[in-house]
């Protein structure tokens, strides 16, 4: 999912209208971490063998940590806000107000309405208007942990990029699908250069993957 369909996501969830193809299943929130110089065992990688039965070796077996997993990707977007925290200040803004910082960390230009109307160009008023509608969709995020998702990625850890295909390639959490046989990336945001070593990912676990001691540990997690 792009940043577009990311944002649409999180106003569905707010307005208890999830669709169904993204509800029912199980879904794992994974983010990067730095891998240690020397063998350790990681938390989340020990979880992810565990849910889904795989043994594997080598460097990239400590590069991310088991967020938490949920039945939908509704639920899991919420848990990857809750593990990035929603600073005060921000989740207790008005609509107004948290609506306006977004805009201000994404470098939007927002026009006052007469200043709008006034736009003449055809290509003035066409940004115009979808920055009016981006506006209107950051005012019906109310929820911390969604305000926590739209803060990253809006920036706040750096540009964001969203993977939309050839998830593998990417350096930080590609390898995290082959780890675990049926498992599909749906979200995948990655650091853009400068910015390095900051990765989240939602991927969709195949039913029935791994023993039940492993599904009630990760959700437990």
């Amino acid at each position: 999912m792009d940043f577009d369909d990311l944002l649409q996501c999180l106003v569905e969830s707010e307005q208890g209208q999830p669709r169904p193809e993204l509800t029912g299943g199980r879904y794992m929130v994974v983010d990067y971490v730095t891998p240690a110089p020397a063998p350790a065992t990681s938390t989340g990688t020990a979880e992810a063998r565990e849910a889904t039965g795989e043994k594997s070796e080598g460097a990239e077996d400590h590069s991310f940590d088991v967020i938490g997993t949920a039945p939908s990707f509704y639920q899991a977007l919420d848990l990857l806000g809750e593990a990035l925290g929603c600073d005060e200040e921000l989740a207790e803004l008005d609509e107004e107000e948290w609506a306006a910082e977004m805009a201000a960390e994404l470098g939007m230009d927002v026009a006052d309405e007469d200043e709008e109307d006034e736009e003449e160009s055809e290509d003035g008023q066409g940004v115009a208007d979808s920055n009016s509608e981006l506006m209107a969709v950051f005012r019906s995020i109310r929820a911390p942990q969604r305000r926590a998702v739209v803060h990253l990625l809006c920036g706040y850890f750096g540009t964001m990029n969203f993977v939309t295909e050839d998830f593998e390639q990417n350096f930080y959490l590609g390898h995290v699908a082959r780890r675990m046989p049926g498992a599909q990336f749906v979200m995948l945001a990655s650091a853009a250069p400068p910015n390095q070593e900051v990765a989240f990912a939602i991927l969709s676990l195949r039913p029935g993957d791994g023993s039940e001691a492993g599904k009630e540990s990760l959700t437990s997690g």
